[in-house]
């Protein structure tokens, strides 16, 4: 397995859009379900052929049919008009087990709400009486939509992109569907490279540099991961190797007043978002034994020198290699002309002779 600047480059592409808007400039559009595909609306989007998009955030709105109040538990059961996409329970379920309400006559109702159970098509919350007046809807993420896609232009102000989401039915209309059509993320060599290609451009907006150091091998000397010891079947030969990669966060700043205002952006908004994009994502190799989450080792501002503040975020991603990725030169020969001295039972047998390949 190895991990490269642009497999880290993708990740950071299709994930940081959803948490800040700092290195990337995002467009609002009006999207609606047209059959296997989302229609967006977005006036001069200034999009081409077969270009890509990042979807940062795809919001949907479910109309709330009707509710069943439970008197003696004091709880509300809540049927949608289609099959909604949240879970139930406590506990962390990273958002999924919330309903975000709007649009109920009854104030008691809107608002977000953890939901105690769940089937498709329901949600119990709970709740002190019964809804009065006109029902509302329930807003949520649909997943699915987040990410890369390749559009297909339709005019100058239209444009759609594939509906991964079968549930979703015709006609939904997208509550909020931001997309990205242009980001700051750029590989660098060394740190000095990229201030400086920051420096050259005309258009200082915030850029998040990625920068590769060395990569080191585990030296904890194992028995199961020490590479010079040799190669059993009680001893695999893996050897755990370390890179090291730089994330450098630049943003024009001709004051002290924004400089501080660009640290505080940087440790509210781009930190949290560069964790939840590398913190613990692994990335894949069918080659690997073994896969290892990205984690990270520390941040600092760099330096602020009247024109630009600097910020680095390092991590690593270790992974394992195996005997199996090194030069593993076996010959193979076909399974023939043996001749056998069978012994059975402490007796002397006969030969016994195979002149030709046999299945095995």
């Amino acid at each position: 397995m190895s991990i490269t600047p642009e497999q880290v480059k993708v990740q950071l592409m299709a994930t940081i859009p959803q948490y800040t808007d700092e290195f990337s400039d995002t467009v609002v559009g009006v999207a609606t379900v047209d059959g296997s595909t989302i229609s967006v609306i977005s006036a001069a989007h200034g999009l081409e052929v077969d270009d890509v998009v990042v979807v940062s955030k795809a919001d949907i709105t479910i109309p709330i049919d009707s509710v069943i109040y439970d008197a003696l538990l004091k709880r509300a059961t809540l049927t949608c008009s289609f099959e909604h996409d949240r879970t139930s329970g406590a506990g962390d379920k990273g958002g999924g087990n919330v309903a975000t309400l709007k649009g109920f006559a009854d104030d008691n109702y809107n608002g977000d709400f953890t939901i105690l159970s769940a089937t498709k098509t329901t949600i119990t919350i709970s709740q002190d009486a019964d809804v009065i007046g006109v029902l509302g809807t329930m807003t949520e993420s649909r997943n699915l939509t987040l990410g890369f896609s390749v559009v297909t232009i339709v005019d100058v102000d239209t444009f759609t992109i594939p509906l991964e989401d079968t549930q979703i039915p015709n006609g939904t209309v997208f509550s909020g569907l931001n997309f990205v059509t242009e980001q700051r993320i750029v590989i660098a060599a060394d740190d000095t490279r990229a201030t400086n290609i920051f420096a050259q451009h005309r258009n200082t907006k915030p850029t998040l540099f990625i920068i590769f150091g060395p990569e080191n091998a585990s030296k904890d000397r194992d028995t199961v991961n020490d590479a010079i010891t040799a190669c059993t079947a009680q001893n695999p030969l893996n050897l755990v190797y370390i890179p090291e990669m730089t994330f450098l966060a630049i943003a024009g700043t001709s004051k002290q007043q924004t400089a501080e205002a660009q640290q505080q952006k940087i440790y509210s908004e781009v930190r949290p978002a560069i964790r939840k994009a590398m913190y613990g994502f692994v990335f894949e190799d069918d080659d690997a034994a073994i896969t290892f989450a990205g984690v990270e080792v520390g941040n600092a501002p760099t330096f602020w020198n009247n024109d630009n503040y600097v910020h680095s975020f390092d991590y690593q991603v270790p992974y394992r290699i195996t005997i199996k990725q090194g030069y593993n030169d076996r010959r193979h020969v076909s399974f023939r002309d043996i001749i056998v001295d069978s012994k059975m039972f402490n007796n002397d047998g006969a030969l016994a002779s195979f002149e030709e390949e046999i299945e095995i």
